[in-house]
C-alpha cells in the first residue's frame, strides 16, 4: 500500500505492507463484541520503524461502535539532514492530529448513518 502524506506543500510517498487483517467475534467480560480491522508496517525507506492498527468495534448487545487506533513506531535512519530535523520538530504532533482526523472521520462516518 502506498501512503501518501502531505505536510507544508510537500508530498512524501511511503510504501507499507498490510501486516493484518481482523474480522472475528469476541467475547469481552461476558458481552459479544465483533471486531473488524486491519493493520500495516513501514517498509524501508520510511521516516518511521512500527506498525499501525485500526480497529472497529461493534457492541452487540447495545450496538455501540468503537474505532480505536494503536501505534508502535520509533524514528527510522534518515539520511536528509533537513528531513530528520523536521520530523523531529514536527512528526509527533502530525502522528497525533492524523490519529484524532481519522477518529473525527469515523465519528462523522457514523453519525450519517444515524
Amino acid at each position: 500500500m502506498l501512503l501518501d502524506v502531505h505536510f507544508w506543500g510537500l508530498r512524501f510517498r511511503f510504501g507499507v505492507r498490510v501486516s493484518g487483517v481482523v474480522d472475528e467475534l469476541r467475547q469481552v467480560e461476558g458481552n459479544g463484541v465483533r471486531v473488524w480491522g486491519w493493520s500495516y508496517a513501514t517498509l524501508q525507506g520510511h521516516l518511521e520503524k512500527g506498525q499501525m492498527d485500526y480497529a472497529v468495534w461493534k457492541w452487540l448487545d447495545t450496538g455501540a461502535v468503537e474505532f480505536r487506533i494503536h501505534v508502535v513506531s520509533r524514528s527510522s535512519r534518515i539520511g536528509n539532514p533537513l528531513i530528520r530535523l523536521g520530523f523531529r520538530l514536527f512528526g509527533r504532533r502530525e502522528q497525533v492530529r492524523f490519529a484524532k482526523r481519522a477518529c473525527e472521520r469515523m465519528a462523522c462516518l457514523l453519525a450519517a448513518e444515524r
